[in-house]
């Protein structure tokens, strides 16, 4: 029976695997950033390192108006593949209070 992973080991094996995903994932953020002229704000736990096994990843988009739909699709199929689950939203929808509260802890991509 020594291979059957206790919950608590697959747990940490989820926690991993999202740590792993999420710097790939801020590699792939930085490369679209730069070549479509935008950013993304990495907040929550992804920014503050405390992930845990159901973290999600949450993600604001800034980049002009006519490139949301596309940048938004970006960011969720690369969730996807990378078996990570994205908030993903533009930065227009937030308000300025939130927008100021999270920026302090945010990661800005690239």
């Amino acid at each position: 029976m020594s291979g059957i992973a206790t919950l608590a080991q697959r747990k940490l094996a989820r926690t991993d695997e999202i740590r792993e995903g999420l710097a790939r994932l801020r590699e792939r953020l930085a490369e679209y950033g730069e070549t479509h002229d935008g950013q993304f704000w990495l907040y929550g736990s992804a920014a503050t390192g405390r992930i845990h096994f159901e973290s999600d990843i949450d993600i604001v988009t800034d980049f002009d108006a006519e490139q949301t739909a596309a940048v938004v699709d970006f960011v969720e199929k690369t969730c996807a593949a990378l078996r990570l689950k994205a908030d993903v939203q533009p930065k227009t929808w937030y308000t300025s209070g939130y927008l100021k509260k999270i920026s302090a802890k945010a990661q800005v991509l690239p």
